[in-house]
């Protein structure tokens, strides 16, 4: 701990940096201090997060998935016994989602833990869970189906988002069906922006879609009637695509990367084939 939270201002972070990748690889192995130090570790290493070096912030969203990730573990062993621990940790991804203006980073955060700790909350009261899915649904939908135009940090944060519903929809007795319509929209603008994700993202985007079916398989027949429509809707907005010619500049790679990349805003169907092979 004195590693990663110096009581000095520090010139280089050679020590931090070593503190934070044990604890991003070895969390496990501290198990008891974790658990005794929760609120203070979970403090330190979200000020981490915040921080201006990109190497520094990196290592720092590793140790603090890690050490959620224990956390959420341990807590799911005995949650009545814990529930004070499970109440500060919603509290915090709480009021991180509930703030309109928090950082992608800082969201980030929020939305993993609502994911990891989805099964404890249900076996402390199942209607937290019920919350977390209809907090979540929410926030995507002020994000990304009002807003007039997303932002390319938000539009990274949708499979985030969508990963953690369907980590939340397993743990939910039934759906409710006055969302349902707001989480098909969210599925469908995750398939339209999929040329806008780097190759190294794309598969997260496949991923997360996937998850949020999978997810669906045993909570009746909304899962085929979403479906349906999901793969309705994203085969009109793919199919309204321009269609590439022989010889056409679109075919050119550097023009393909740019698609890719985001850059150039008018993608082809050819941009989508990725993302439907999973299918």
């Amino acid at each position: 701990m004195k590693a990663i939270n110096p009581q000095i201002d520090l010139k280089r972070y050679a020590v931090p940096l070593a503190g934070l990748n044990l604890l991003a690889q070895h969390a496990s192995q501290f198990n008891t201090y974790l658990m005794d130090n929760y609120q203070n570790v979970f403090e330190v290493m979200s000020k981490w997060c915040s921080h201006l070096n990109h190497e520094v912030k990196k290592t720092a969203f590793a140790a603090m998935d890690s050490f959620l990730k224990q956390i959420a573990s341990l807590v799911t062993n005995d949650a009545i016994a814990h529930k004070g621990k499970l109440q500060y940790f919603m509290e915090q991804f709480y009021k991180i989602i509930r703030k309109m203006d928090s950082s992608s980073k800082e969201l980030f955060i929020a939305i993993r833990g609502y994911g990891l700790f989805a099964a404890p909350c249900k076996a402390v009261n199942a209607k937290d869970v019920d919350f977390m899915y209809i907090e979540l649904i929410q926030r995507c939908k002020q994000m990304y189906l009002t807003e007039a135009e997303t932002e390319d940090d938000n539009v990274y944060q949708l499979p985030n988002f969508l990963q953690a519903i369907a980590s939340v929809i397993l743990y939910m007795d039934t759906i409710p069906e006055i969302y349902t319509p707001v989480l098909e929209r969210l599925l469908v603008v995750q398939i339209e922006t999929f040329p806008q994700y780097s190759l190294k993202m794309q598969p997260s985007c496949s991923r997360s879609i996937i998850k949020v079916f999978l997810s669906l398989a045993g909570k009746g027949p909304v899962l085929w009637s979403l479906i349906s429509t999901v793969v309705h809707q994203g085969l009109i907005r793919v199919c309204s695509k321009p269609v590439r010619f022989d010889g056409n500049k679109a075919d050119d790679p550097s023009a393909s990367a740019e698609v890719r990349a985001g850059k150039w805003k008018v993608p082809t169907y050819k941009d989508y084939l990725d993302l439907f092979r999973i299918f």
